[in-house]
């Protein structure tokens, strides 16, 4: 069995994070045309709010950011975006089920605006 002391899992965890952060940079920059100053600090306050709800899965992470993205650029009515942060909230159900759940809410509620 490898045991992997907390030392060396820090040793690596700036690196990876800055790679996470890269994907999450380049994946929300797929999705539109963004200044890439202002990408960066979408994606920093994203990660942030992703802390702040106790999701740490990089699947989690990336779909929160994904939607949290869909949801602002939206503006649906608040007791939508109420709902979905409540049910991100949730520490109740797994993460990757909060963030599917939300997503789903989301989507079939949010009506678009002509």
């Amino acid at each position: 069995m490898i045991v992997v002391e907390d030392e060396q899992l820090a040793a690596f965890a700036p690196r990876l994070d800055a790679q996470f952060r890269a994907r999450c940079v380049e994946a929300l920059g797929s999705r539109g045309k963004w200044q890439p100053d202002r990408l960066e600090r979408a994606v920093d306050t994203a990660l942030e709010r992703a802390r702040a709800l106790g999701l740490s899965e990089e699947r989690s992470v990336l779909s929160y950011i994904l939607l949290a993205t869909d949801i602002v650029l939206a503006r649906p009515d608040q007791h939508v975006v109420r709902a979905a942060e409540a049910i991100l909230a949730e520490k109740r159900i797994t993460e990757w089920q909060r963030v599917r759940l939300a997503e789903d809410y989301f989507r079939q509620l949010h009506e678009p605006r002509a």
